[in-house]
């Protein structure tokens, strides 16, 4: 059965070997399945993620991981980029997609609204989305998961 590990701690080291390859750790999951643990990283690149990327920041992280002896438990190392179909969450999420299109399903007077356009703004109080013909301002809050709610 996989042991306990400090999450945050271990994002931390390994942040630091994918930012010094020039990459964003962008998320860390660890789940345990079948009683062996997972570490599933996320990279982000501005310019793109690459299989090659991929493996050569799973092999620098390997590296870290087997010389530091971080981890006591068996475990799965898998790197992979952020995808273009995974959901925008974080505030730092919308920040990557600035430039980019994107589409937003959110609540408006209680009825359910979808924009989708250009991401042009985002922060911690608004998102601002060029639809072309218009701007469209929609605001947020983060939850203490530091996730937003549109």
């Amino acid at each position: 059965m996989a042991g306990r590990i400090d999450v945050q701690y271990l994002r931390e080291k390994l942040g630091a070997v994918t930012e010094a390859v020039g990459f964003e750790l962008a998320d860390l999951r660890t789940p345990v399945v079948g009683g062996r643990l997972m570490l599933r990283v996320y990279i982000h690149c501005p310019g793109g993620v690459t299989l090659d990327d991929c493996a050569h920041v799973s092999q620098k992280l390997s590296d870290m991981l087997d010389t530091e002896d971080l981890i006591e438990s068996r475990y799965t190392l898998e790197v992979s980029s952020l995808g273009l179909d995974r959901p925008l969450v974080t505030p730092r999420d919308f920040s990557r997609r600035i430039g980019e299109r994107v589409k937003v399903i959110f609540k408006r007077d209680g009825k359910v609204e979808t924009v989708e356009g250009t991401l042009i703004r985002s922060d911690e109080s608004d998102l601002t989305i060029d639809l072309g013909d218009e701007t469209v301002t929609i605001p947020v809050h983060t939850n203490p998961r530091g996730e937003i709610i549109i």
